[in-house]
């Protein structure tokens, strides 16, 4: 008894996806990096991968932490995987991390300035959910951004769980 078909596949319509994207874009929203990983991935993911780029400069703070954390997550278990190309998971999380990066830097810290981010956040509660322990601990502004963020926007800042 065979199992074989003969039934022919449906053609895929694939008029909407773009075949050129513009990288200074993507670079100008979320870096260097992410452009170079968006250049690596697997042609099959970057039509996708764009459009979730794209998105991520519109997200609120509570979905970035929760799209930093799935990009954390999914980038350590790839990382098992060696000899493979998962670009397009990796530059997913260097998106967030780019994308929470711009968001402190919009709140005006000094230099000297690094609290902790929402990429930090979303990094620490991945390890913890998995049994580790962050490395660095939570780390306070110390050059009063955050409170003058606070007091002109009347939400919480960026960086704040």
């Amino acid at each position: 008894m065979s199992h074989e078909t003969s039934r022919e596949a449906a053609p895929i319509d694939r008029s909407d996806v773009p075949t050129t994207y513009d990288l200074d874009v993507l670079e100008a929203a979320l870096g260097p990096i992410t452009v170079r990983e968006f250049n690596d991935a697997p042609d099959y993911t970057k039509a996708d991968l764009w459009e979730w780029l794209l998105a991520m400069v519109n997200l609120t703070d509570v979905e970035l932490y929760h799209a930093s954390r799935s990009a954390i997550f999914e980038a350590a278990l790839v990382q098992r995987f060696r000899n493979m190309n998962f670009e397009h998971v990796h530059c997913r999380a260097t998106a967030c991390y780019s994308e929470s990066d711009r968001r402190l830097k919009q709140e005006g810290h000094t230099d000297d300035c690094r609290p902790s981010d929402i990429y930090g956040h979303a990094h620490a509660d991945v390890m913890i959910d998995h049994g580790y322990t962050p490395s660095s601990p939570v780390r306070p502004c110390t050059c009063g951004a955050r409170d003058r963020y606070r007091d002109q926007h009347g939400e919480a800042s960026a960086g704040e769980g």
